[in-house]
């Protein structure tokens, strides 16, 4: 490789590095997302319908931010992955759905997580 063609190199991985750093500064959200996917761990939600009947108007809220996440339906032995953003506030995050009696349940899945935790979190919905 020529002089040149590492200067190049060096010069392409500085502007990268400039672009994250900016990622990191933005006030986009997107942007700052993107920043803490590729630099931060993340705290993982997997919440499995170990049921043989589908459930419905799963639903994943917040309760520090008031953040809403539906997730819908979830059919019979299927496994829903959520990835809880702990870069900006302390949470705890509460399942909502209805069995197949539509009778309501409401879960607290994560009782309290502080900024900056990872880690994962298994939730089974049973009979």
């Amino acid at each position: 490789m020529s002089v040149r063609d590492k200067m190049r190199v060096g010069n392409i991985i500085i502007g990268l590095l400039f672009l994250l750093f900016l990622f990191m500064l933005s006030e986009d959200r997107l942007l700052q997302d993107v920043y803490y996917a590729i630099f931060y761990e993340n705290y993982e939600l997997l919440i499995t319908n170990d049921t043989n009947e589908e459930i419905s108007q799963v639903m994943l809220k917040y309760s520090s931010s008031g953040k809403e996440v539906l997730i819908g339906i979830m059919k019979p032995n299927s496994t829903y992955r959520h990835i809880v953003d702990t870069h900006r506030t302390e949470e705890s995050v509460i399942l909502i759905y209805r069995n197949s009696s539509g009778v309501k349940h409401e879960e607290v899945v994560i009782g309290y997580i502080i900024m900056g935790y990872t880690g994962r979190t298994s939730f089974i919905i049973e009979n």
